[in-house]
């Protein structure tokens, strides 16, 4: 199947992501098993760069700009996970999965008194509905008041274009054949970006990091199965990611040990954030087996000398998964919020300043990439991957029936992310 995307990447400026020699034995028994010093010598930020430069030239070969879901510079970016794990046949069973996602967009414009205004366009779902948004300043806004108290006939004029489309979209699923198919290590990050610009940091930097090591995977033998996975439609309420658990009968996510979220691992002005697992910071744990999965990336950055930081676990792809009480964790370099004095001590960048200070506009593309911190957290998807392909031993068993968990902070937090200015978030991470 190849979906409706008129872009070749063979016409496209800039290199290709370097594939290394496919896997061609029918039994992964003749490949060393995999170990994280191992994994994590095969990632370079040559690859890194050269994935990342892709997704932006898909982007950038398109009239707008961007990776929207069902966009044809999505459904360039999802052949070209999907093409390139396939080079790897006999290592992985790759698959497309499809779904309907619903997409809202489109503009506002509206003056006051014949004077243009910076209206904008807010979408909240469900229920549908479009607002209109206009940022007053103080003074302006009583300057009206005043006109109107004093008689003035003060005009407007509104003008709406609002777009609700349901849109054939696609997640990438690749699983490796060999492993025990029962107990499954899931990982996965989401491929699609706002409308705004190409969003190489949000999420271009996770998805290729997931693919570098699903490559670097191929040279080893595993005990566990590993699934990556690319959620489409994460930036329209986590729609993907939702739509694949929901996809999934009761015996099929008990398989699943854990999954591993990665949206955002290179902001130029970073933290090396850990989701907060064990809930000591931010009071909300994760179910049973995420705090062992925040030490393991603790345990990453002490070896590596590295300051880190808790973080919550946000408003991402993995609450698709805890909230079907499957354990979770990631990390996280930091969005819109604003890098503290103590931050700043830690990591170094610049205190005051966002961590992205491009985020969700159109200056996230490949040079709004941290390539430093790029490296030390694609080399930590490796460290993990590697440890749970081989054992689960450091986590508790998974000995309860797998059931919904209903969290009503994870609830709000989906609902709030759809909460949009723009193709912004309202909702700051």
């Amino acid at each position: 199947m190849r979906l409706n995307a008129p872009v070749s990447l063979a016409l496209l400026a800039g290199p290709e992501i370097p594939l290394r020699v496919p896997f061609q034995s029918g039994n992964d028994g003749d490949l060393p098993l995999v170990t994280p010093d191992a994994l994590r010598a095969l990632i370079t930020t040559d690859h890194l760069l050269g994935g990342s430069q892709v997704l932006e030239d898909l982007a950038y070969s398109t009239p707008e700009r961007n990776r929207v879901f069902a966009s044809p510079a999505h459904n360039a970016t999802v052949n070209f996970l999907y093409d390139t794990l396939a080079a790897y046949g006999n290592y992985y069973s790759v698959s497309y999965q499809p779904f309907l996602a619903l997409y809202l967009g489109g503009n506002a414009s509206l003056t006051v008194g014949g004077a243009n205004q910076d209206a904008r366009l807010m979408a909240f779902t469900p229920p549908v509905k479009h607002l209109i948004h206009r940022s007053w300043s103080q003074a302006a806004g009583q300057a009206l008041v005043d006109a109107i108290a004093g008689g003035a006939e003060v005009l407007g004029n509104l003008i709406v274009n609002s777009i609700l489309q349901w849109r054939t979209t696609y997640n990438v699923i690749a699983q490796t054949r060999g492993g025990n198919q029962d107990n499954v290590l899931v990982l996965g990050g989401h491929s699609d970006s706002v409308e705004a610009g190409p969003g190489i940091n949000d999420n271009g930097c996770g998805s290729i990091a997931i693919l570098d090591v699903a490559i670097a995977l191929t040279s080893f033998s595993v005990n566990n199965a590993v699934r990556f996975c690319w959620w489409s439609a994460e930036e329209s309420m986590l729609q993907g990611s939702f739509h694949y658990v929901s996809s999934l009968e009761p015996v099929e996510l008990a398989k699943i040990r854990l999954y591993l979220n990665f949206d955002m691992i290179a902001s130029p002005n970073y933290i090396y954030g850990i989701y907060d697992g064990d809930g000591s910071r931010c009071g909300r744990p994760g179910p049973s087996g995420s705090a062992e999965i925040e030490a393991l990336f603790e345990q990453y950055f002490a070896e590596e000398g590295l300051n880190y930081t808790a973080t919550r676990f946000g408003n991402s792809d993995n609450i698709a998964f805890t909230s079907s009480n499957i354990p979770a964790g990631g990390v996280f370099t930091g969005a819109s919020r604003i890098k503290t004095e103590e931050e700043f001590a830690a990591f170094g960048g610049q205190a005051g300043v966002a961590y992205d200070k491009n985020y969700h506009g159109p200056g996230d593309n490949v040079t709004n990439l941290n390539m430093g911190a790029f490296q030390v957290n694609t080399e930590a998807i490796a460290y993990a991957v590697a440890t749970y392909a081989t054992s689960f031993d450091s986590l508790p068993p998974r000995d309860v029936p797998v059931e919904k968990r209903w969290d009503p902070e994870e609830e709000n937090l989906r609902s709030r992310r759809t909460g949009r200015i723009n193709g912004r978030d309202v909702v700051e991470r």
